[in-house]
C-alpha cells in the first residue's frame, strides 16, 4: 500500500504516495497578467527593437542632435509593446469578470499515462508523450501542449521545496521533450495561467492581435527595400507565429507580397539591362520598344511605390478593424 500523506499550505493543498502527486489552488487576474507577461516578453523584445531601428530611419532627418534621435527612438520603440501589454491586461479582467469559474479552485493529479486537471466544471486529461516542452521558473513550472498553450503548474501549489522537487523529476522522467530551466532573478509566489485559459484568451484578445498584425504593416511602410523589408518581418512573423491565424494571415500576406513586387522589379529590370546591352544594328529593330521598356521600368517604379504606400495603408486599417485583407497582385510563396 502507498502512504498518503496530506499538507496545507498557503498556496494550495499538496498530497503525494510513493509514486504519485496532486496538489491544487487558485488563480488570480494578477496571476494571469504575470504568465501574459513572461510569454510575450520575447516578442516585446523583438518588437521594441524592430520599432527603434524604423524610428532611427523615419526621424533621422528631422533632427541633426543624436541623443535627440536615440531618445525619440527609445520612447516611440517602447509604446509600443507597453500599449499591447495595457491592451492584453485590461482584456485580462474582462475575461476574470465575465467568467467566475476561471477563479475556480484547480486540482491536478499525476498518473501513469499523464496529468489529471480537474475544476468543477471540467475535468481534462494531459498525456505525458502531448507535452511538447518543459520549462523551470523560479516560480512556476511550464508544460507546453502547442507552441502557444501551456501548463502552468505555480510552485505555490506546492508546500515544501522537496514536494517541487520530486515533481520536477518526475515529469522530467516520464516528458520526452525539451528541457529548459530559467530561473529569474526576482522571487514569487505568483501563480499563472493555464492551457484552456489560456486559449480562450488567445481566442478572445483580438485588440493584440490587431496591434500585432498591424505594427508588422507599419514596419513594412517603412521598409521599401525589398530584401531588408523581407527579412525584418520574417523576423517579426517567426517571433508571432501562431499568435492566432488572424496575425499569421496578415502577415504571410506581407511578406509574399514583397516578395513578388521585389521579383516584379527584378523582371523590370532585366529586360531594360536586356535592352542596353542590345548592339547598336539592332536599335532600328528595338529602339522603339527598348525606348519604351525604359519608360515602362520608370513608371512601374514609380507606381509601385505609390501603390507600396497605399496597400500597406489599406492592410493597417484593416488589420486595426480585424478584417483579413489580400494583397494584390500577389504569388502566395509563404503559408500559413
Amino acid at each position: 500500500m502507498f502512504k498518503m500523506v496530506l499538507r496545507h499550505g498557503v498556496g494550495g493543498c499538496m498530497s503525494y504516495t510513493e509514486k504519485e502527486m496532486a496538489f491544487s489552488g487558485t488563480l488570480t487576474v494578477e496571476d494571469l497578467k504575470k504568465f501574459n507577461l513572461y510569454h510575450m516578453k520575447r516578442r516585446y523584445i523583438l518588437m521594441a527593437t524592430l520599432m527603434f531601428f524604423a524610428m532611427m530611419i523615419i526621424f533621422a532627418d528631422w533632427t541633426s542632435s543624436m541623443i535627440t534621435l536615440v531618445m525619440m527612438s527609445i520612447g516611440l520603440a517602447a509604446a509600443l509593446p507597453l500599449l499591447v501589454s495595457y491592451l492584453q491586461n485590461r482584456n485580462l479582467y474582462k475575461l476574470f469578470r465575465e467568467d467566475p469559474g476561471l477563479a475556480e479552485r484547480q486540482h491536478y493529479a499525476t498518473e501513469k499515462e499523464g496529468l489529471k486537471q480537474e475544476t468543477n466544471r471540467s475535468v481534462t486529461f494531459y498525456r505525458w508523450n502531448e507535452i511538447k516542452k518543459i520549462i523551470e521558473h523560479n516560480e512556476m513550472f511550464l508544460l507546453y501542449i502547442t507552441r502557444e498553450k501551456a501548463i502552468v503548474i505555480p510552485k505555490r501549489y506546492f508546500t515544501l521545496e522537496e514536494e517541487q522537487s520530486k515533481f520536477w523529476e518526475m515529469v522530467n522522467e516520464r516528458v520526452t521533450a525539451p528541457v529548459q530551466i530559467s530561473k529569474s532573478p526576482e522571487a514569487g509566489n505568483q501563480v499563472d495561467e493555464a492551457d484552456e485559459i489560456e486559449d480562450r484568451i488567445q481566442g478572445r484578445d483580438t485588440t493584440a492581435e490587431k496591434f500585432i498584425a498591424a505594427g508588422g504593416h507599419l514596419i513594412a511602410l517603412f521598409f521599401p527595400i525589398p530584401l531588408l523589408g523581407i527579412l525584418v518581418v520574417a523576423l517579426y512573423w517567426m517571433f508571432f507565429r501562431g499568435y492566432s491565424r488572424f496575425t499569421d494571415h496578415h502577415l504571410t500576406e506581407n511578406i509574399n507580397f514583397q516578395i513578388s513586387y521585389a521579383l516584379y522589379m527584378i523582371g523590370f529590370a532585366a529586360i531594360g539591362l536586356g535592352m542596353s546591352l542590345l548592339p547598336e544594328e539592332s536599335l532600328d529593330t528595338f529602339g522603339l520598344f527598348g525606348i519604351l521598356a525604359g519608360f515602362g521600368f520608370v513608371a512601374f517604379v514609380v507606381v509601385f511605390l505609390f501603390m507600396w504606400w497605399i496597400v500597406f495603408i489599406i492592410a493597417i486599417i484593416a488589420a486595426l478593424v480585424y478584417k483579413y485583407f489580400k494583397f494584390p497582385l500577389t504569388i502566395r510563396f509563404v503559408k500559413k
